[in-house]
């Protein structure tokens, strides 16, 4: 299966943590909007660090956009009307703030249909 995703897919992974799929923890943003986020008290190594909010901890689980963020990637999407337009990868995905289950900056129907490398890795802060 993994072999036959594209890799638009994969940059498009859901956001989320080990209790998404468990019924048992009731409060979950991503699942329910508002509900909040039973997991913000437990211990589990598996939670984001960086880029939560009071709202969310879930952490994202793709490799490729990492490398893609890394190269200064842009991503070039089709809107519903026909129309594209591209833009620096690391602006493809938000951070999970008061809205964790709006995920990415795409509007609905958009479609990616190219992304291409920058112009090498991003300069490391001094």
């Amino acid at each position: 299966m993994r072999n036959m995703a594209t890799l638009a897919g994969n940059v498009l992974q859901r956001t989320r943590c080990h209790y998404f799929r468990d019924r048992q923890c009731a409060a979950c943003n991503k699942r329910e909007t508002g509900s909040g986020c039973a997991v913000l008290e437990c211990r589990n190594r598996r939670l984001a660090v960086l880029g939560t909010s009071e709202r969310c901890i879930a952490n994202y689980s793709g490799d490729f956009a990492i490398a893609l963020v890394t190269l200064r990637a842009e991503v070039t999407v089709r809107g519903t009307d026909g129309s594209e337009r591209t833009l620096p990868f690391e602006n493809l995905h938000r951070p999970s703030g008061d809205a964790p289950h709006i995920e990415t900056t795409l509007a609905p129907g958009d479609l990616i249909t190219g992304c291409r490398p920058g112009r090498g890795p991003a300069a490391r802060p001094t």
